[in-house]
């Protein structure tokens, strides 16, 4: 364990550091979307509790996570206009995974992400 500032691990920048604690977060699904809706980060937690890996998901849309009657009543794109709108979005609803299944689940855009997103 480092016992000092010279001991610990030298990180270029704060975003390589904040990566690193969210990668490493694996109980909750954190990614982060473009303006669009297009995956652009994914961590640990979503590949385990969703089922894809990052290299499936990013560039892809997040609409995929969406039952097809929520797809039909264009449930995600409501998602981003609210969250545009008002600088933050929380939901919750059935969530597709990887193998099919559809567990109720919690999302949230918390206002700093919205604004830098949206």
């Amino acid at each position: 364990m480092p016992s000092g500032p010279s001991d610990a691990v030298n990180f270029q920048t704060d975003a390589e550091r904040f990566h690193l604690l969210v990668d490493a977060v694996t109980d909750y699904a954190i990614y982060m979307l473009d303006r669009d809706g297009r995956i652009i980060t994914w961590n640990a937690g979503a590949e385990r509790l969703k089922g894809y890996t990052s290299g499936e998901m990013i560039g892809q849309h997040f609409w995929r996570f969406f039952t097809r009657e929520d797809q039909q009543r264009n449930l995600p794109a409501q998602i981003l206009e609210v969250a545009t709108a008002h600088g933050r979005h929380e939901t919750e609803g059935w969530r597709v995974r990887k193998d099919g299944t559809t567990p109720r689940l919690l999302g949230s855009c918390p206002e700093e992400w919205c604004r830098s997103c949206g």
